[in-house]
């Protein structure tokens, strides 16, 4: 038998329940699959050996010469996962 996830589009609470709302966000893949080779805690520091930042910037089609101001403006809807 194969496993069918829920969704849940709405629901309605008295005002006896409490409620704490969230924000989620939709993703989509920018580039080929890749390992991670080198990471530190929770920071991942290599993608198949390559730097990570410039592995992120190459499948975005970003300059690694930006201004700092250009790839923060570039980078601020990206969420990486």
């Amino acid at each position: 038998m194969a496993y069918s996830p829920a969704v849940l589009s709405g629901v309605a609470f008295g005002p006896e329940v409490g409620l704490i709302s969230r924000v989620t966000q939709g993703c989509q893949p920018i580039g080929p699959s890749r390992n991670i080779t080198k990471a530190e805690r929770n920071f991942v520091v290599s993608l198949d050996g390559k730097p990570a930042l410039d592995c992120m910037l190459q499948d975005l089609g970003l300059d690694r010469d930006l201004s700092d101001h250009e790839l923060t403006q570039a980078l601020s809807t990206t969420l990486v996962a």
